[in-house]
């Protein structure tokens, strides 16, 4: 088992492509690994706490360097080594910033996903362009103005983000897809994405209870747009942008008209189950796919997990309450049986020595 990749020294004469170091208890990276002609470098589930400058080579690219499943939380002025593919998730790192990396501008697909990142500034990533940038399931809360560099694919799933616009991002003309779930968005009045390439929008499991006519402005290519399980009550006229597929599911729609769409035409399906919807366009459902109305019916009929889990809960604190009164009930009565069974036996006792007339009695036994 290594302790440290310095061991690789022994390894030099090889020509050597991908070395694969996963599940050891290496804790540095020494510049032994300098001189190999590794393309693909893999130290996943280590014990690396620090990346420090030296460790990679100025001059050296990869192809691909994993350091996923370390422990990492401090990471040093141009440590992060240059290469295409580079994945650093599921460490501890706080921050970031441009510096850290060899050359930013290298790399194609950056993972920083599950990590503890809580803002994201114009510094952090500055000169990034990529085809990927992952950075789902952190603690992200906030993104400065110009902070998201130029990518194709965004993720961002799983955070605690407020709110999102086109300003936050330094070209957002050749993202493709952005995901959004599971953040705290509560609404989305200010995209403005102009000019956008943006194909595919999630923005499930957010707080959005209003959908605006500049909610999508400028979104041209959007064919897949996802808005289940938030709180979205109504939306306005022209308010959906022109798209392929559409999920509405899990809301709090009570209606669904043509009018809400800017176009149809191009509509092939779109999912309202679980919502509260009552009636539809009857000209809309001509034309559209509309997945499964009968779960639409009648909303007050309609039980979801959330009803059932607070009807056991209440149902536990009833049972509770009763219980709690029968045993004061109980305890009650049985504190003044006990009272009375007390003063009869001492009356007993009295009688047995002093007898009846007040004459004192021995008992031999």
């Amino acid at each position: 088992m290594y302790t440290n990749i310095g061991e690789t020294q022994k390894l030099k004469p090889f020509s050597i492509k991908i070395l694969i170091l996963t599940s050891n208890d290496i804790q540095n990276i020494s510049r032994a690994i300098k001189g190999l002609k590794i393309e693909r470098l893999n130290i996943n589930e280590n014990i690396i706490t620090e990346l420090k400058t030296g460790m990679f080579e100025e001059k050296k690219s990869f192809r691909t360097v994993s350091l996923v499943n370390n422990q990492i939380n401090v990471l040093q002025r141009k440590s992060i080594p240059m290469a295409l593919y580079l994945y650093l998730n599921n460490n501890l790192i706080k921050s970031l910033n441009a510096d850290m990396f060899i050359n930013i501008s290298y790399v194609q697909s950056l993972y920083l996903n599950n990590n503890c990142l809580k803002k994201i500034t114009v510094s952090s990533l500055m000169g990034l362009k990529a085809i990927i940038l992952e950075l789902s399931h952190n603690q992200l809360e906030d993104l400065e103005d110009r902070s998201i560099p130029e990518v194709e694919k965004l993720f961002m799933n799983n955070n605690k983000l407020t709110s999102i616009n086109s300003k936050m991002f330094v070209n957002i003309s050749h993202l493709s897809i952005l995901e959004l779930s599971y953040n705290k968005i509560t609404e989305i009045t200010n995209c403005k994405i102009n000019n956008s390439n943006l194909s595919i929008l999630k923005l499930s499991h957010n707080k959005i209870s209003h959908i605006v006519q500049a909610s999508f402005e400028g979104m041209q290519m959007l064919k897949n747009l996802s808005l289940t399980n938030n709180l979205i009550t109504s939306m306005e006229m022209n308010s959906i942008p022109i798209v392929e597929y559409l999920d509405l599911s899990y809301n709090l729609l009570t209606s669904i008209e043509e009018n809400m769409f800017s176009d149809v035409y191009y509509l092939e399906s779109v999912d309202i189950r679980y919502n509260c919807i009552k009636e539809t366009d009857l000209k809309l459902m001509e034309q559209v796919l509309i997945l499964n109305q009968k779960f639409n019916e009648k909303c007050s009929t309609h039980i979801t997990k959330m009803d059932i889990f607070l009807i056991l809960n209440s149902a536990v604190f009833v049972v509770l309450v009763i219980v709690a009164i029968v045993i004061t009930v109980y305890t009650r009565r049985f504190t003044k049986f006990s009272k009375h069974f007390t003063n009869s036996d001492w009356a007993y006792n009295a009688q047995l020595f002093y007898g009846k007339d007040g004459r004192n009695i021995i008992i031999i036994g």
